[in-house]
């Protein structure tokens, strides 16, 4: 929220009128304490405003980009947009208005925006048998990205822009929000005859019913009674200029909140100041209200899913952080008045003071349980509070909803609300656009319905159409789910305002909260006020349950598990049920969709489904697996241990080696429906799947003997030894081949030297030639390995009493063994251990082999022998095998392996 300067605007004046108000000059905005208009992207900026006391502490800046665009239609169609008739099927009767002494504002005026500044004063407008709604007299919103259209206009009306607010640096889409003080007017109230019918018929919605429901309008019906003549002459500009510029302006109503206190004062055990929260009358499953609230705290308890925390912002006043909320983050809307320990400055809807009305509907929404305070909110296991100070003017509404969404709220609650007459539903458009774009970016919004026991739908009639004939705002706003009391499961309270298309959703009409400054205990608060956030504490619980849930997924749950009234009572027991879900979280744990597993190797496949389950015996779950090239795989069963109200995992796994291809893997698991023993109805079924690719991965291959560099001489037995391995098959040595290509010309001579892991050849002639190894798998992937090697003829000198050659083939190097036994030596592995080993000029049977352990010593002898190796640690060790060999001339060669000995314990 950026206020400006007074020297930063315009200040000129509007000409050719023939009526100018004087108005007492004003220098910042007022927002209805129960309702108002907003834009449907303004998202105010958090926190660093001059002045601003934000106690906040939470740094998250809501990057949440929940793409949650789907319109939840069940909370509100918001249908009433303009142009929703075609702006010419509608006639409406001749607008009328005066000036009448009865109809009064709720109070003289809104408090400034800064300390020290003018107080900003207040007017009303109502009629017959319509609400008396309030509204700033001195005070235009306008809705622009126009810079320039906006400084016409302030130009135009002789006004001052002293606020400006930008709804993306909150995430949210829309133009900015520019707030406008008028030190006087320029306009005759008159021309009110012609623009407000112009408008009116584009904001209004014919339902089609033709009088069958509604009231015929009267001439009363038609005339709008306004407070005194300023009043009239500030909705007469805001007329004039959206009719005449086309601009989106509005007037800044204020409302009320709509709590009624209680009766009582004292703890409803008596003595002592708290009981336990399971015995309230408004949270059980089985009696009382019957909403559910503390079965849906044990379901998430045994389901570990309560430190999934969901903020919950309050958009209110009165706020005092007394020790029954928790991890509190606290903003305003208004710099220089801090967002707690101050008083709520107007009285509730029917006169009544309630000083502290944030902490009571914070309290509502998510007092902690289980703290000896005496009381508890439906959301108190987990909401997380974000207070958000406002006056509650149309204005500091739009700036609170998104100051709420940029502090990261997923749900918001607006205990107040302002009705609004029906030839001016076009002002609310700005606040009615701005509760929908929250609304699309992914957060929850309830309202209450309010405490007059008015039917917030009835209509009025004229000439055959029919249309609302009072808007509640924010009740009623697009994306609001509007919240009504009721004092039973099936009996709404006397003073609630209720509606068969508008109000969607009903909470108990009164729960205890508390303290607060003014009432040191636990007390019984009622009213609207009270529902809403309850409501809104039920769908925090729902959410936690499932925080993979948009909040359209929510909002839906809410509605189709909601009984009592009119199946219209929220019910988080079988709200939390559903978003947990019978047999509703399957999900494929591995192989992971997407990845890649290698062919032939059995492959883990994992499923876990989450279940809550009613009282019943225990519930068997079958499971099976297919593949869209395999066909089917297996199928398991498992059964699960079911008790009241518990939260039951289960993880089941099938190993199968998978052929080479794209699989698509689906697992279906299906159980009997809990509390169905006879199987009247169908299993419960559900699918995942998971796509992955399974592949053949090449072999790998080197050549490890002889060494490059390693003098070999014609006629000489040469051995070569090659190290192969593949991931899914082990190698056998007819998936070696060895060849020498002689010469380095487009044509050489292409000899086949044999096949295996180790072979020895004596016809390789005199010259430079490549030695390749290639090795093949059952797959037919290959890999290769060469070596560059040069024979010298036998009559070179070199070629002399040379070194025999020696390579270990047994066991291969890397082995692993286990243990096969123990003695008075200690643990030990008997190893078979074979070489090969050649000489140029002894015959091969007269060479000495003889075999070292590198702690033991010799071990053994002979190109073939079994010795006994014995391990040196606990658990596993680590040996060094090496094979010298001896010819006739005492020339020595060696070759040597590790290998690891295990045992298990």
């Amino acid at each position: 929220m950026t206020v400006l300067n007074r020297d930063e605007t315009d200040r000129g004046h509007g000409r050719g009128q023939a009526w100018l108000w004087s108005m007492t000059g004003l220098f910042v905005l007022g927002m209805a304490s129960c309702g108002g208009g907003g834009s449907a992207g303004d998202d105010p900026v958090d926190g660093g405003s001059s002045g601003d006391t934000d106690t906040d502490t939470d740094s998250d800046s809501d990057t949440d980009t929940d793409a949650d665009t789907d319109a939840d239609a069940d909370t509100d169609a918001d249908t009433d947009t303009d142009a929703d008739t075609g702006g010419n099927e509608i006639e409406l009767p001749e607008f009328l208005w005066e000036v009448d002494e009865t109809i009064v504002p709720f109070a003289d005026a809104l408090h400034p925006l800064t300390e020290g500044g003018a107080d900003r004063p207040l007017s009303a407008v109502g009629g017959t048998d319509m609400p008396t709604s309030t509204f700033v007299r001195n005070e235009l919103v306008l809705f622009s990205d126009d810079d320039a259209a906006v400084d016409a206009f302030v130009t135009r009306i002789g006004g001052e822009r002293v606020l400006e607010e930008d709804p993306t640096t909150s995430g949210v889409n829309g133009p900015r929000m520019h707030l406008i003080s008028l030190g006087s007017l320029q306009v005759d109230p008159s021309t009110m005859a012609t623009t407000i019918p112009a408008l009116a018929v584009n904001a209004l919605t014919d339902d089609g019913e033709h009088g069958d429901d509604g009231e015929d309008i009267t001439a009363e019906d038609a005339t709008l009674l306004f407070s005194d003549e300023v009043g009239a002459a500030l909705i007469a500009l805001a007329a004039r200029e959206a009719h005449e510029q086309g601009l989106n302006v509005a007037v800044n109503w204020v409302g009320q909140p709509t709590r009624i206190p209680g009766s009582t004062e004292e703890a409803p055990n008596g003595a002592g100041g708290y009981h336990d929260a399971y015995s309230f009358d408004w949270f059980g499953l089985d009696t009382g209200m019957k909403t559910g609230v503390t079965e849906a705290w044990d379901m998430l308890y045994h389901g570990g899913r309560l430190d999934n925390s969901v903020k919950i912002a309050i958009l209110d006043m009165g706020f005092k952080v007394t020790g029954d909320l928790d991890n509190v983050t606290a903003t305003t809307v208004w710099p220089g008045f801090g967002p707690l320990n101050r008083k709520n400055d107007y009285s509730c809807s029917g006169g009544t003071p309630c000083p502290w009305h944030g902490t009571d509907v914070s309290g509502a929404a998510m007092g902690i349980p289980d703290n000896r305070f005496g009381s508890a909110g439906s959301g108190g296991p987990v909401g997380e509070p974000v207070l958000v100070y406002t006056t509650y003017d149309y204005l500091a509404s739009i700036t609170a909803v998104y100051r709420a969404r940029s502090k990261g709220a997923k749900i918001i609650n607006m205990s107040y609300g302002t009705p609004v007459p029906w030839w001016l539903k076009w002002t609310a458009a700005g606040f009615r656009h701005a509760t929908s774009a929250v609304r699309d970016s992914g957060v929850l919004l309830y309202a209450a319905a309010g405490n007059e026991h008015k039917n917030v739908d009835s209509k009025i009639c004229f000439l055959g159409h029919c249309w609302e004939k009072t808007f509640y705002t924010p009740c009623e706003n697009g994306g609001v789910t509007c919240v009504g009391g009721l004092s039973g499961p099936n009996t709404i309270d006397p003073i609630s305002n209720y509606g068969d298309n508008s109000v969607d959703l009903y909470g108990p009409w009164c729960v205890a909260v508390g303290p607060n400054p003014a009432n040191d205990v636990f007390h019984t608060s009622c009213g609207t006020s009270i529902s809403s956030p309850f409501v809104a504490g039920v769908a925090a619980l729902v959410w936690a349950a499932n925080p993979q849930l948009s909040a359209s997924d929510v909002s839906q749950i809410l509605a189709d598990t909601a009984d009592g009234y009119r199946e219209e009572k929220v019910n988080a027991y079988e709200a939390v049920l559903t978003s947990v879900g019978i047999l509703r979280d399957l999900e494929f744990v591995s192989p992971a969709s997407g990845s890649e597993i290698i062919e032939g190797i059995p492959t883990p496949l994992t499923a876990d489904i989450t279940f809550v389950s009613k009282p019943r015996p225990d519930i068997d779950v079958s499971f099976s697996w297919t593949s869209s090239i395999d066909g089917e795989l297996g199928t398991k069963e498992v059964t699960v241990e079911c008790d009241e109200g518990d939260v039951h995992t289960a993880r089941v796994y099938l190993d199968y080696p998978l052929t080479g291809g794209l699989h698509e893997l689906t697992v279906t698991a299906e159980m009997d429906r809990p509390g169905d023993p006879w199987g009247i109805f169908p299993p419960i079924t559900l699918v995942e799947t998971a796509t992955v690719l399974v592949t053949n991965p090449a072999p790998t291959v080197a050549i490890e003997t002889p060494s490059a560099g390693d003098l070999l001489c014609e006629g000489q037995s040469i051995l070569f030894r090659a190290v192969g391995s593949d991931t899914n098959q082990t190698l056998e040595d007819d998936d070696y081949a060895w060849i020498s290509a002689k010469d380095a010309n487009p044509f050489p001579i292409i000899y086949t030297l044999g096949s295996g892991a180790v072979i020895s050849t004596d016809q390789l002639p005199v010259g430079e030639q490549r030695i390749t190894v290639s090795v093949i798998d059952d797959g037919g992937k290959t890999a290769s390995d060469y070596l560059d090697i040069d024979i010298i003829p036998v009559t070179d000198t070199q070629c002399s009493n040379q070194a025999p050659q020696i390579v270990i083939t047994a066991p291969t190097d890397g082995t692993v063994m286990m243990a096969t036994g123990y003695d008075d030596d200690g643990t030990y592995a008997d190893v078979t251990l074979k070489a090969t080993a050649t000489d140029y000029e002894d015959d091969d049977a007269t060479l000495t082999i003889e075999w070292y352990e590198e702690n033991q010593g010799l071990v053994g002898t002979g190109a073939n022998t079994t010795a006994r190796i014995y391990m040196t640690d606990v658990g596993s060790s680590n040996h060094t095998i090496t094979a010298k060999v001896i010819d006739s001339d005492t020339n020595e060669a060696e070759d040597e392996i590790t290998i690891r000995i295990y045992i298990v314990t």
